[in-house]
C-alpha cells in the first residue's frame, strides 16, 4: 500500500508535471487515462492497480487524474472530477466508471480538445461496471439508489461508449442483451477485463502465519459495496463446512 498511498500524494501536488510525472507526448506508447477512481475494493482492482501494472510495460502508459477518497453515499456523477486538458490531448483511451447522468455533453467536449489538438491518434471511451446495475437483488445496499431513470441513462451512455469492460462474462452477456434492445445501432465492443491481482496491494503487509494444522482456511476480503457478492457464497461454504467439519 506504500506505493498506492504514494501515488495518493503525487497527486494532491500543486504543478502539473510533480503530478503526472510519466506525462510524455513522445514515448511511442499507448496512453490510457483513468478517470477519478475512489480509494476503495473498486477503485482499486479496476484502475489504481491496473495504472500501476500498466506503467511497468514498454507499451502502455497510465495516468489517474486523481484519486477520491470513497464515500458509500455518493456515486461518481456526486464528486467534482475536473480534468486537465493536457491529459486530453495525451490519451488514448479514457476509462470512466459507471455513469448515471447524461454522458453526452462531457463526451463531445473530451472529442473536441482531442480533435483540436491535432493528434494522429483518436480517442476511444472505455466505461467500466463491476456490477449489474440493472439487477441488484434487494439486499444489495445500492438498491434502494439506483432509480429506473439511472438505469436508462446509464445504458444510454454505454451506447456511447467504445468499449464495455466488466469482470464478469455473465453480465456483459446480459448488457449485450439490454444494449441490442435500448440501442441497436450503437457499436460499442464488450470486453472481459476480470479483476487485476497485484502485488502492489500487499507487498508491504506482513505474511501470515503459517497454517500448521491441517484445518483448511479460507478467507474473504471485501468491503461494504461486496459483500453481497460474500454472501451470494454463504451457502455454499456452509456446506462446506458441514461436509468437512475438520
Amino acid at each position: 500500500m506504500k506505493k498506492i498511498n504514494a501515488l495518493v500524494e503525487t497527486l494532491n501536488a500543486k504543478e502539473f508535471e510533480d503530478k503526472y510525472p510519466n506525462y510524455d507526448l513522445e514515448d511511442g506508447k499507448v496512453h490510457v487515462l483513468y478517470i477519478s477512481p475512489c480509494l476503495n475494493g473498486t477503485g482499486y482492482y479496476r484502475a489504481i492497480a491496473p495504472a500501476l501494472e500498466l506503467n511497468n510495460t514498454d507499451s502502455h502508459s497510465a495516468i489517474i487524474s486523481s484519486i477520491h477518497k470513497w464515500n458509500f453515499n455518493k456515486q461518481f456523477d456526486d464528486y467534482d472530477s475536473p480534468i486537465d486538458e493536457e491529459l486530453i490531448r495525451w490519451a488514448n483511451y479514457i476509462v470512466l466508471p459507471a455513469l448515471f447522468t447524461d454522458a453526452t455533453y462531457i463526451i463531445n467536449i473530451l472529442q473536441k480538445i482531442k480533435e483540436d489538438s491535432q493528434s494522429e491518434d483518436d480517442l476511444q471511451f472505455v466505461m467500466d461496471l463491476d456490477m449489474n446495475y440493472h439487477k441488484l437483488p434487494e439486499i444489495h445496499p445500492n438498491h434502494s439508489k439506483i432509480t429506473k431513470e439511472m438505469e436508462v441513462q446509464l445504458l444510454d451512455n454505454i451506447s456511447k461508449m467504445d468499449i464495455l469492460t466488466s469482470p464478469s462474462e455473465d453480465m456483459l452477456d446480459y448488457y449485450d442483451v439490454l444494449i441490442e434492445k435500448a440501442h441497436p445501432k450503437t457499436t460499442v465492443f464488450l470486453e472481459h477485463l476480470p479483476n487485476l491481482i497485484s502485488e502492489y496491494g500487499y507487498t508491504e503487509v506482513k505474511p501470515l502465519k503459517r497454517n500448521e494444522g491441517h484445518t483448511v482456511k479460507i478467507g474473504l476480503i471485501g468491503n461494504a459495496s461486496t459483500a453481497f457478492d460474500s454472501m451470494s457464497i454463504l451457502n455454499v461454504l456452509k456446506k462446506v463446512k458441514k461436509k468437512h467439519p475438520n
